[in-house]
Parts: C-alpha cells; sequence; structure tokens
C-alpha cells in the first residue's frame, strides 16, 4: 500500500508542473480511433498493396535517397530499428484478417532480432541487411575512397556511402519514438506478450536513450512507456515515465525551446552553412504522435501551424513524388522533395491543423512512396483514410480498441462527389502515379457531366491511333465511371508506354497523358 500512495503523490507532483495549464491525463492516457470509417476503396486498396510489399520483402535495409549532384551524397531514412513496426500498427484496423494474421507474424519476427526490434539498444538498424526499398536495383558497390573538401582528407565511405551519411548526419538523430509503434501494436492487436516477454530489454532501451524523448515527435516514448508498464503491473516505470512525460509537457508549451532542442539532433540540416532554405525545419515534427499533435492544437497551436504553414508555402507540391522542387536535403544543388517532408507535413496537418477528408484525400497520398516500407508516405495514406471517420478519444487503461471491421467504402457519389465538380473528369488507379500491367491495374475515369447524354471515354496511342473506346450514358450533375482495363479492341493487353485518354460528352472535353508500365 506503501508503494501506491508513493506512486500517487509522484504522479501529483509531477503533474504539478503543468497542472496550471495542461491536463497530463488528457495527453497520457487518452489516444485516438477512428470509427465509422468510410474511405474511397482505392486509398484502402493502395494501404492494404503497399503493406503486401512489406510483408513479401521481409525485413528491410534502410532506404537511401540522392537527389544531389554528388553520388557520395546519399541520405538515409528509417534507419530506426523496428521503425516499420509503427506504421503496420496504425495499418492493422484497416487490413484484411489475413493481412492482419501475417503482420503479427512479420513483427514477431522483427523484434525476435535484437537488432531489429524497436527496444535495440542499437542507434541504427545494420545498413546491409534486408531487403531494399528502392524502386529500382540497387547494384553492388564497394566502399568509396573519396577526398573529403571540408576536413582535407581521404575518407573511405562504406557500402553506398553508409559511414558519410552516419557521421555527418545520421549519428545524431532520435530512435526512441520506436517505443510508441510498439506500443500501438500490442494495443491494437492484442499481442501483448511481445512486451511481456521482452519488458526488460524494453526498459533498457528506454533508460538508454530517454533523454531523446523532447522534441514532438519523440515525446511519445514516455507515453507509450507508462502504458506498457500500466499492463504489466510495473508500478515504478510507470511512476518514471508519467513524470517525466509531465515534465517534457511543460517544457513542449515552449516551440523555440522545443527547436533549439531539435538542432542538437539535425545539427547538420540547421548548420549555418548549409541549406540555405532548401530544407523545411520541421524535424521537431517528425514521428508525431496523434496524442501530442492533440497537445500541439490545445496548447501550442499558434507557431506551430505558423511554422506548418512556411513549410506547405515553400514546399506547395510537399506530397508529390520526385517534384522539381529545389532542395538542398540530400546535397547542395539538389532536385526533387524526399518522403522525410511528408513525415513532417502529414501529421500536423491531421492532428493540428485538423484537415479534413477531402483535404486529405486532394493530396494523393498513396501515390507518394518512394520504396517499399516509405513508413511516412504509407502513414499519409492512413491519415487520409482516417480522416473519413469519426475520432473518437478513449482512455486506454478502461477500454480495449473496438472491434475493426474492413472499412466499407460509401456509394461512389458520397466519396467522390466532393471531388469531381459539373464539367470535370478526375483519373486515378494505378500504383505510385501509374498504371501497373503486372499488378491488373485499371485507369479508372469519374467525370461528372452537365447535361444528360453520352459520354465517350477513348484512348489512343502517341501516333495518334485509337486503342480503345466506350461509350456510356450520362446524367446531368450526377457522377459516373469507366474503367479501362489497359486492354485493346481486341481485349489483348497493350503495351507499355505513354498513352492518351479523351473523355468527351455534355459540358465535358478532358484529355490526359496516362503512363502504363509492366
Amino acid at each position: 500500500m506503501r508503494r501506491l500512495l508513493a506512486f500517487s503523490a509522484l504522479t501529483i507532483s509531477a503533474a504539478g508542473l503543468v497542472a496550471q495549464s495542461v491536463d497530463v491525463d488528457r495527453y497520457l492516457w487518452e489516444t485516438c480511433v477512428s470509427s465509422n470509417v468510410a474511405a474511397p476503396q482505392e486509398d484502402v486498396d493502395a494501404l492494404r498493396t503497399e503493406v503486401d510489399r512489406i510483408l513479401n520483402a521481409g525485413h528491410l535495409a534502410p532506404l537511401r535517397m540522392q537527389q544531389a549532384d554528388q553520388k557520395v551524397e546519399g541520405y538515409s531514412l528509417y534507419q530506426e530499428p523496428g521503425r516499420i513496426v509503427a506504421t503496420l500498427a496504425m495499418a492493422y484496423p484497416y487490413l484484411t484478417a489475413t493481412q492482419q494474421a501475417q503482420v503479427r507474424t512479420y513483427i514477431r519476427a522483427e523484434c525476435a532480432n535484437p537488432s531489429w526490434a524497436p527496444w535495440s539498444v542499437q542507434m541504427h538498424l545494420p545498413p546491409q541487411q534486408g531487403s531494399r526499398r528502392e524502386w529500382y536495383t540497387m547494384v553492388g558497390m564497394g566502399p568509396t575512397h573519396m577526398w573529403d573538401q571540408d576536413s582535407g582528407i581521404w575518407v573511405t565511405t562504406g557500402v553506398w556511402q553508409w559511414d558519410w551519411w552516419w557521421a555527418l548526419d545520421g549519428r545524431q538523430r532520435p530512435r526512441i519514438a520506436t517505443l510508441y509503434g510498439l506500443w500501438l501494436y500490442a494495443f491494437v492487436s492484442g499481442d501483448w506478450d511481445v512486451v511481456r516477454d521482452h519488458w526488460d530489454a524494453i526498459k533498457n532501451c528506454y533508460y538508454g536513450y530517454r533523454e531523446q524523448a523532447e522534441t514532438y515527435g519523440t515525446v511519445s516514448a514516455h507515453i507509450a512507456m507508462a502504458r506498457m508498464a500500466q499492463v504489466m503491473g510495473d508500478t515504478d516505470m510507470l511512476a518514471n515515465s508519467t513524470s517525466s512525460f509531465a515534465a517534457s509537457l511543460a517544457a513542449g508549451l515552449n516551440f523555440a525551446a522545443v527547436e533549439n532542442k531539435t538542432t542538437a539532433y539535425y545539427e547538420f540540416m540547421y548548420g549555418p552553412n548549409n541549406r540555405r532554405g532548401g530544407v523545411y525545419k520541421g524535424f521537431m515534427f517528425l514521428n508525431l504522435a496523434p496524442e501530442i499533435g492533440r497537445f500541439l492544437k490545445d496548447h501550442v497551436s499558434g507557431p506551430v501551424l505558423s511554422r506548418h504553414a512556411g513549410g506547405k508555402n515553400s514546399f506547395p507540391y510537399w506530397w508529390i513524388m520526385r517534384a522539381p522542387a529545389g532542395v538542398s536535403w540530400t546535397g547542395h544543388e539538389g532536385r526533387g522533395q524526399i518522403p522525410e517532408i511528408i513525415g513532417m507535413i502529414a501529421p500536423v496537418e491531421r492532428w493540428v491543423a485538423g484537415a479534413d477528408a477531402q483535404t486529405m484525400a486532394s493530396y494523393r497520398l498513396r501515390y507518394s512512396c518512394h520504396g517499399i516500407g516509405d513508413c511516412y508516405a504509407i502513414e499519409g495514406i492512413i491519415y487520409t483514410i482516417s480522416a473519413y471517420g469519426t475520432d473518437m478519444w478513449v482512455d486506454v487503461r478502461s477500454v480495449s480498441p473496438p472491434a475493426q471491421p474492413e472499412p466499407t467504402p460509401p456509394p461512389m457519389s458520397d466519396t467522390w462527389g466532393a471531388l469531381v465538380r459539373d464539367g470535370e473528369a478526375v483519373f486515378a488507379g494505378g500504383g505510385r502515379g501509374y498504371v501497373r500491367l503486372s499488378e491488373a491495374d485499371r485507369l479508372t475515369v469519374r467525370f461528372r457531366p452537365t447535361a444528360t447524354g453520352d459520354i465517350a471515354v477513348r484512348v489512343y496511342n502517341v501516333r495518334g491511333a485509337k486503342v480503345w473506346e466506350q461509350v456510356i450514358p450520362g446524367v446531368a450533375g450526377q457522377l459516373g465511371t469507366c474503367e479501362w482495363p489497359c486492354m485493346d479492341a481486341n481485349n489483348a493487353l497493350v503495351a507499355s508506354g505513354v498513352y492518351v485518354v479523351t473523355v468527351k460528352g455534355p459540358g465535358l472535353d478532358v484529355k490526359r497523358r496516362i503512363a502504363v508500365v509492366k
């Protein structure tokens, strides 16, 4: 009894740090569960496709990006052990029952390897272990011996320049946020044995890295440890993590102070001689949990949304894969955005700015993946799907997550009504912005005529020869749909290449180029 009383006093004392401004329990114990989700089926299908790619690939190596002009200036993402667990846990409610079972098996396999588990004592995954994430083939490449003009020495940079990246920027980055993904997985799946069987190792990881839980994206580690400790009946850990979380919330009320702490983890990106405006400094938002997004919306929305708006203004097409923006993320004179910007903007858009489903859908994040297991982009798809439901904040101590049936799309007119206006046609289909023959993709055309009459959808090759045609009736003001199965008039699959699709009818005269790939 004395032990419980001591914990209660500590909790009250810790909460007292921010009692005048913040209800600590609101953010420590309540999590968001989306109910009655009626998302467009193509978003759900896109999510399931990306999850299948992860499951089929097995363990994944970090994703290497290179957008600058020197091959040594590579940039790695998802190097944190167990980072993929958070993505799969977020996706879990929207997967089929078969996929959910496969996810449990996959995560168990990840957790069985001490170098891959979310509680690994290592700062990064072994960079050469696992399947490559890149869409393109990564041929074998030995260590590169190069002249480092900054240090004035010759350096050996490791296979695919991992050593260069790690020494320059990667080694400082925080990895403690992976513990929140572990808690979320146990919560949504009910697989608490994965926590129970490794509880001592999980605590060792937390105690070893908890000083990193001081950005808005990493403070969720305290939440995770308190919630897991409550289930494990570990009152000491519950008290310690609760106290640390309360202190972090107090510090989090000062946006400038949090950014100052963030610079220590992303020193190269904040360096005075680097970036020149070619990087959005939203690093404090990476891995932002819904609970902390709620806290920011309640208490720090002014500076957060100001920074958020600045990022969207500097990178107005932040969601587009390979957008031709001038950036310096992976080196000077770079071109093309990397997924990290999605990880900075999408969660703030969802949890702080409060973007509605139509706004989230307008970003078409299902086309944003830069590779297999692109966590930030996949999580953007999940934010879009969940926005079509009703957000419920539930106390994790008193309820289990509600049964999560597979999300069913509403009638097409409800789903697309706000996205297709009179006289417009919208084209969708295929993964990553392409229609893929090998995956039996179809091009879907949705249109809304201004008057009743026939709608002709025609496909031409680049030489102007008609490949396929379908004429269907259209009704004034009503949404119609047509699917091209990537076949010609003889029902044979077309060759890969660029095709021109036209939609003509009452009030409709639309032409688009579509890429079909193998």
